[in-house]
């Protein structure tokens, strides 16, 4: 009980100290930087931010330790169950070579299970394209890996933040991951040698991309393709689920990585290389807002993440590959017809009986609505 009211009581002191800097921070940030014509979006970002602290400072909100315990206890128990089921050959998903290995030989990285999660929004195509070529890749590699289709089906803004999170948690139902890999559905990795297992450290995989000239356009730039050991994953408390519309959560969390000295590593951009399927420009938020939530991350992320995570699971089903074009409504599944017959990749592995989970995904509604403004992704 003395532990419970001392944690709260440092809680309601730093958060009451953190929002004395925030509004000092706005204060000084719209006086320098926002002309008086926009001062409607300053008072708009001071509400969010506002209405966003007060609800993060809820004491039903649990620390990220209590979370991680939590997490880890269930992953050991799970495990065991799927181990045994496994080397029983009695699990009816996940019965191939390399989750046997991963029962027996864990240490090593080519035997640690992984979870793709691939966040999306009406992007079929894309989706029908990527999913055979990793499909392709894992089967290749001997990986015990689950897919995910985490879909965001309402109309709300795209939150890319809580749909990724939500897979995370989502997917600890199905698999005892090591890692989870965040991949972007427009992104199609190019080269049979593109290594998906697991690694010690995060991962950026996407290092080497066609839009960006198979250059970084800056170092901290760790979106596209993310590997993270699950420990490292709720250490950092995952990823932020402030950020509506386009951009910033990825730079959030290497923000979350540096804070927790966990360095990211990166493959050979020789080998590592991507290209970006082509799409419309995706509608954000304005790009004060993001300035501002990205500004605190340091301060912020205990209690801005898995701990906070907030949504309705409308539906979860698991499919074999082979069944996978079932999850798109009938208007996407008209459309990427002709893709499928056409596509040799999906045509010679269309029988392997890979699983894959496809969530839907209802987020809610964002505190105050904002000024968008258009940015390519």
């Amino acid at each position: 009980m003395k532990r419970i009211l001392y944690t709260l009581i440092c809680l309601i002191c730093g958060f009451t100290l953190f929002l004395c800097l925030i509004f000092h921070q706005l204060l000084s940030f719209s006086v320098a930087n926002i002309p008086m014509p926009h001062s409607r979006i300053d008072s708009e970002l001071a509400l969010f931010i506002t209405n966003e602290l007060s609800r993060l400072l809820s004491p039903d909100i649990p620390t990220v330790e209590d979370v991680g315990d939590t997490v880890v206890r269930a992953w050991f128990k799970h495990e065991k169950e799927f181990c045994l089921k496994v080397l029983n050959g009695t699990h009816h998903l996940f019965n191939s070579e390399g989750c046997r290995n991963s029962c027996l030989i864990s240490t090593q990285p080519y035997s640690r299970r992984n979870v793709i999660i691939i966040p999306y929004r009406s992007r079929a195509e894309h989706l029908m394209k990527l999913i055979p070529r990793l499909v392709e890749l894992l089967t290749k590699q001997n990986l015990c890996s689950l897919l995910i289709v985490s879909e965001q089906i309402d109309q709300q803004p795209f939150n890319k933040g809580i749909v990724m999170n939500t897979a995370f948690v989502e997917a600890l139902n199905w698999l005892p991951f090591h890692c989870a890999i965040f991949h972007d559905v427009d992104l199609m990795p190019m080269n049979n040698e593109i290594d998906y297992t697991c690694s010690i450290y995060p991962k950026h995989i996407s290092v080497s991309v066609d839009k960006f000239q198979n250059r970084l356009p800056y170092i901290e730039l760790i979106g596209g393709v993310l590997s993270i050991p699950l420990k490292a994953f709720l250490r950092v408390n995952g990823y932020s689920n402030l950020f509506w519309g386009w951009g910033a959560e990825d730079d959030d969390m290497y923000e979350r990585l540096m804070v927790n000295e966990i360095p990211v590593i990166r493959p050979d951009p020789n080998v590592a290389q991507f290209t970006m399927l082509k799409h419309k420009p995706s509608l954000a938020f304005h790009s004060a807002l993001r300035t501002q939530i990205l500004s605190f991350t340091k301060v912020r992320y205990r209690l801005d993440g898995i701990n906070s995570l907030n949504y309705t699971l409308v539906e979860s089903q698991i499919k074999l590959y082979n069944q996978f074009h079932s999850l798109l409504n009938n208007d996407e599944v008209t459309k990427t017809t002709h893709f499928l017959h056409e596509n040799n990749t999906f045509r010679s592995i269309s029988k392997l009986n890979y699983p894959i989970l496809h969530l839907k995904i209802d987020v809610g509604k964002p505190p105050v609505e904002f000024i968008r403004e258009d940015n390519s992704t």
